[in-house]
């Protein structure tokens, strides 16, 4: 009868994650099918007779991949973008993706002030309104290059650091709003004190004005905390598949 257990990690699965270059996902699968093999092989050589230790060592010997298999598998699953740019230098590439990140950011804002003069909010604008537009496009830039990061390059090594970042950015836009808003109250109360009679005017315009700048804040804040929300719960999941994977019993053990 056999003992009851729970399962262990497996130090021969761990070694060969760390070994394993390829996205997340991808690495998951490969050691998810590595352990069944690994399981299915030890415990057919335990049938045949074999201890559960030399079972195990066979299995291993038999299936895990060596450094000539692993750089294969890193070619054969390498994203399209690695694929594309594995002939540019280091040095290159990087330059290419900052230039990218900069049009990215100038397009954005180019888009913003567009659809925010086609909307005449701009007739009695905040002059922080501007400063909350660049604050904008610089979140939904962010947005986009995570996702660039995660599902076109396919790097997740270090994801949580750019997750943290892109949380604090999203906040940027509402507290330029806010700033701005508080200034506007300043100044409306000093041109107040120097046209009362227009009191009526001003003080609407005021309002108009700094809900609308502070409207567009949040628009661009919620951009950000939804694509920090998406892109940290893709990855959760992707973490809890790939340490369940490691924690995979995939050999037998001793008979009691």
């Amino acid at each position: 009868m056999r003992a009851p257990r729970e399962p262990r990690a497996s130090s021969a699965l761990r070694s060969l994650s760390d070994r394993l270059a390829v996205p997340l996902p991808a690495k998951t699968r490969l050691l998810e099918e590595i352990a069944s093999d690994l399981r299915s092989l030890s415990r057919r050589f335990v049938s045949d007779g074999l201890t559960p230790e030399e079972a195990r060592r066979r299995a291993a010997d038999a299936l895990l991949p060596d450094d000539e298999t692993l750089a294969w598998l890193d070619r054969i699953h390498a994203s399209g973008y690695r694929r594309v740019t594995e002939r540019w230098s280091a040095e290159r590439l990087r330059l290419a993706e900052r230039i990218l990140l900069v049009c990215c950011f100038v397009a954005l804002v180019l888009v913003e002030a567009r659809a925010i003069l086609a909307a005449d909010v701009t007739r009695y604008a905040s002059p922080f309104l501007w400063i909350v537009v660049a604050a904008g496009a610089a979140v939904a830039t962010a947005v986009a290059w995570n996702g660039f990061t995660l599902w076109v390059k396919g790097e997740h090594a270090r994801p949580r650091r750019a997750m943290r970042s892109l949380l604090a950015l999203s906040a940027a836009p509402v507290g330029v709003a806010l700033a701005g808003t508080w200034f506007d109250v300043f100044r409306l109360a000093a041109l107040l004190q120097q046209r009362p009679a227009l009191a009526d005017v001003m003080v609407v315009r005021a309002l108009i004005q700094d809900a609308a700048m502070l409207s567009i804040a949040i628009l661009f804040a919620l951009v950000g905390a939804v694509g920090w929300l998406v892109f940290t719960q893709w990855m959760a999941v992707q973490e809890h598949a790939h340490r369940r994977a490691l924690n995979m019993d995939v050999y037998p053990d001793k008979e009691v």
